[in-house]
């Protein structure tokens, strides 16, 4: 069939638009990969860079981005089909009374796997002079053609996490009030400090309030271990989103030796003969220190005692040093005292000891008037 001179200028001009229209239209799309790209880099600053792209794009896009050869291929490819229109487009303006162009299609890929590609390509060429992340250029150019929706994961997506343990240090029982017995710590996904806030739950001990801002937990009276030997409560930590974790801990209250021990034995010794001879344990001192932790007690006379006595430290055993004679002392008086290892003394414990009376006079004969 002959092409006649007017056919030949329709199909030039046809031609000519044609071409016209995809570099535009491929300019346009670049200029919009860049300016989206832009606006996540700015967002990306102010949060995760973290991204859930669809399976599909993501193996795409990850071997455009090692620079693997099928990446190059396909941007070589690009190369030579827009090297082949502009060609042609050339070949139109000189010769358009000789020559019918027809349009020529990409040879690899249909038209949007073709642009998808161009676009990836495109984005990752520009990505040194833009400045932009690798991973914020990705997402411009998925959401331009439309692959499917992203969703940032952040920090806020997740709940906080407590780090400190589920006890605090043990503290000594009358140690004072208004001490810090705990610090809750708390991280975010990232392992850095949490922007979050600190309460106590409901059925936490009223003695013990928290720091909304630091986390700190404040015992407000002063310990004592026979009073309350534990106290429990239970931290809860909230970030901006309306986040919680939640931590439970004890703190327990050592014992001290603080009590003094009392004495068990009793106010009296059993009597003795006279002159049953000196030396003799005339009575055993016992004491009861169990109120609290005891390292055991010893025993001591308070100072009025009589001087005839001594007493054992260890044993509470009491001694008469002297012969008793109930004529010379009928009865003696002492006090026992017990001292524990955190030298807690007991209040003292007054003995009597009496002595017997025996018939120990020789009887005296007297002569009587005779007759």
């Amino acid at each position: 069939m002959k092409t006649t001179k007017q056919d030949s200028s329709l199909n030039q001009e046809k031609n000519t638009t044609e071409v016209d229209n995809k570099v535009q239209q491929k300019e346009s799309a670049q200029s919009v990969i860049f300016e989206n790209a832009a606006i996540l880099d700015t967002e990306s600053q102010n949060g995760s860079d973290q991204l859930n792209l669809p399976l599909e794009i993501t193996d795409t896009l990850a071997m455009v981005s090692d620079g693997s050869a099928e990446a190059k291929k396909r941007k070589d490819k690009k190369e030579e089909t827009e090297q082949k229109a502009k060609a042609k487009q050339e070949e139109i303006a000189d010769d358009s009374e000789d020559s019918t162009i027809e349009a020529e299609e990409p040879s690899e890929g249909s038209g949007e796997e073709a642009s998808e590609e161009s676009l990836v390509s495109d984005a990752l060429a520009s990505q040194s002079s833009s400045g932009l992340s690798l991973t914020t250029i990705f997402v411009s150019a998925v959401g331009l053609f439309g692959a499917g929706s992203f969703s940032r994961n952040s920090e806020k997506d997740s709940s906080p996490t407590i780090t400190s343990g589920d006890s605090a240090t043990t503290i000594e029982e009358n140690s004072g009030a208004g001490q810090i017995i705990y610090t809750a710590v708390v991280i975010d996904v990232l392992g850095e400090t949490a922007n979050v806030t600190y309460s106590l739950a409901e059925d936490s001990d009223g003695a013990l309030t928290i720091d909304a801002n630091t986390g700190e937990v404040t015992l407000t009276t002063d310990p004592d271990h026979e009073v309350k030997d534990q106290y429990s409560f239970t931290v809860i930590v909230s970030d901006d989103s309306g986040n919680q974790a939640q931590q439970p801990v004890k703190l327990v209250i050592t014992d001290l030796d603080e009590i003094a021990p009392t004495i068990t034995s009793g106010d009296t010794a059993a009597t003795i003969d006279e002159n049953s001879g000196a030396g003799q344990v005339i009575y055993t001192a016992t004491a009861d220190d169990s109120a609290d932790i005891s390292d055991g007690v010893t025993f001591s006379l308070s100072g009025d005692s009589d001087g005839a006595l001594t007493i054992n430290a260890d044993t509470g055993e009491v001694t008469l040093t002297t012969d008793p004679d109930h004529e010379a002392q009928s009865q003696y008086s002492f006090a026992v005292i017990a001292t524990d290892a955190a030298n807690n003394v007991s209040a003292a414990q007054s003995v009597t000891l009496d002595i017997n009376d025996l018939d120990d006079a020789a009887p005296t004969i007297t002569s009587g008037d005779t007759a």
